[in-house]
């Protein structure tokens, strides 16, 4: 019981620090920093923490660094934020069964291009337009996880705009996503 209880306490924490976000994000409040950091080792270090989980919904999760890479400029924590989500979303809404979501980094001139990608549900055509809109969750996401808030994209989009970079996806219909 007291697990259930603290399990529930943490993720109405979570809900309330995204509703806080959300709030400053609408006010114009949110910041992100520019330091550098190694991300091929925060994506080590993201895949290490849900690795377990991934494993326990049989998904296995996939990233080839490449040797080197350079630091990127940005917000550690909230970088980490939306890798996180992407991973999630990509173990949550994969294929029933044996999955794989796949990482990637690679450098794009002066920008480093990050993707998940999936192999499961994909994102309808009406859903698309919606994806990063606060709140907003498909009827397929629903259906396969009731608790999720809607908020975890939106957020992924402040963050990565406001660290000067883009969002974008591709996905097909019970083809999988590919989240950048």
């Amino acid at each position: 019981y007291l697990n259930d209880a603290l399990e529930n306490v943490h993720r109405m924490i979570r809900i309330v620090n995204e509703l806080l976000d959300v709030s400053k994000i609408e006010e114009r409040q949110y910041r992100v920093r520019q330091d550098s950091f190694d991300i091929v080792i925060m994506i080590k270090e993201v895949i290490s923490d849900f690795a377990p989980w991934a494993k326990a919904l049989n998904r296995d999760i996939e990233f080839s660094p490449p040797a080197s890479f350079p630091l990127v400029c940005g917000e550690a924590l909230k970088i980490s934020r939306v890798i996180e989500n992407f991973l999630t979303n990509g173990i949550k809404y994969g294929s029933p069964g044996q999955g794989t979501v796949e990482l990637g980094i690679k450098k794009h001139g002066s920008k480093a291009v990050f993707h998940c990608k999936d192999d499961g549900i994909g994102i309808t055509k009406r859903d698309q337009k919606k994806l990063f809109t606060k709140f907003y969750r498909s009827e397929e996401a629903l259906e396969r996880d009731p608790s999720g808030t809607g908020l975890g994209l939106y957020i992924n989009k402040a963050i990565i705009e406001l660290s000067g970079g883009k969002i974008w996806f591709k996905s097909k219909e019970n083809q999988g996503s590919t989240f950048y």
